[in-house]
């Protein structure tokens, strides 16, 4: 993975200026979070009577409910992350959780879309839980008969608390703190960024759109298409994998996700009446009562995997006249957005202050 806060090339732009424009590339989870964090920083160091004016703008082809982050079931759970070290995966995870629950425990909390909620896990891998599992609240392991009255047909299974951040409630509480915070919204498709040249920094939160705009092959989709079905009486979550197959019963506030599908380097936005019959019959096989559930919705969604493992690194891109632009990346958490997104944007911040050369800032040491 790549991190860097070298600011060689962008000589330019070290003299001081009255107004330092901010771009945030993405309208999805990551975008949204780095762009609420970054305009907060911004105006704890330069607030009323600042010298510095600063200006943070989203640029984004899509905004919610449009996103892909909209499809996501929103556990807070690692997945379909590739090449994370696990003390960094275990940092980005904790910080997120931290957040999430110091906001699930206002009053509010419930409207944001943070719930607490169970989790029973099976796996068909015989080898002990990942270490971040048995750090979540009230692990344990469960014996065959616990695992026969759930019908888990996997020969390993736990049982753990967790967070759910519903998609559609928390994205639409992020818009509304960048609103709180002057954030503004341009809904727009870069091609080129040349086209971004009136801002002083620009942070790349664009996950796929990467491949293409920074030339990042590593950058492939994990297509994942699910089904929301109105089901009550499922209270919490039940996950299982067999082979590669990952199925997953996920409750939100109104509706309960099923899925899924993880299938890499098929770009197919379209629903397969296939993969919805496949999804439909392994959700009945463990829970048959959710035959009787009403199916409200059948979606897809591409997960921004990277091969390379989540870029978080400062970039100074040239443009055609000549000038360097400094972009710093926070893109490719896979299936994890959810769950690593607020020490990603942490990450990031950190390196864009500086590369603002903003009075008063200093450039901190890398945690990557």
């Amino acid at each position: 993975m790549a991190a860097s806060s070298d600011l060689s090339g962008a000589s330019e732009r070290t003299q001081p200026a009255a107004h330092r424009r901010v771009c945030v590339l993405g309208g999805g989870c990551i975008g949204l979070s780095t762009a609420v964090l970054l305009a907060e920083r911004l105006r704890d160091h330069y607030g009323d009577g600042s010298p510095v004016r600063t200006s943070v703008t989203i640029v984004s082809e899509s905004f919610p409910p449009s996103t892909t982050s909209n499809v996501a079931a929103g556990l807070v759970r690692p997945f379909s992350v590739a090449n994370a070290a696990p003390q960094q995966l275990d940092r980005w995870t904790t910080t997120t959780r931290k957040w999430l629950e110091k906001h699930m425990a206002l009053v509010s909390g419930p409207e944001r879309g943070i719930f607490p909620m169970f989790v029973v896990e099976g796996s068909d891998n015989e080898d002990d839980p990942p270490g971040w599992m048995r750090k979540m609240n009230a692990f344990k392991m469960l014996n065959n008969e616990e695992k026969s009255v759930l019908r888990l047909p996997s020969p390993c299974a736990w049982m753990w608390q967790t967070l759910i951040v519903e998609s559609g409630l928390y994205l639409d509480y992020l818009k509304r703190v960048c609103v709180q915070t002057d954030v503004q919204f341009v809904e727009k498709k870069i091609e080129s960024m040349d086209e971004l040249a009136e801002y002083d920094l620009v942070v790349n939160c664009t996950g796929l759109a990467s491949r293409t705009l920074f030339n990042d092959m590593s950058m492939v989709p994990v297509r994942g298409q699910i089904m929301r079905v109105r089901a009550p009486w499922i209270k919490h979550i039940t996950i299982f994998n067999t082979g590669s197959v990952f199925t997953y019963i996920i409750p939100n506030k109104d509706m309960v996700v099923l899925g899924g599908t993880t299938q890499e380097g098929n770009w197919s936005t379209e629903v397969s009446p296939t993969d919805s019959a496949d999804i439909w019959a392994r959700c009945c096989e463990v829970i048959p009562s959710l035959r009787r559930a009403t199916v409200l919705e059948e979606t897809v969604g591409l997960r921004p995997l990277r091969k390379d493992g989540v870029r978080i690194a400062l970039e100074n891109v040239r443009l055609h006249d000549g000038r360097y632009l400094p972009v710093v990346h926070n893109y490719g958490h896979g299936g994890s957005g959810f769950t690593i997104h607020w020490g990603c944007a942490e990450d990031a911040v950190e390196l864009a202050m500086p590369a603002l050369r903003l009075p008063g800032v200093t450039a901190v040491a890398s945690k990557l």
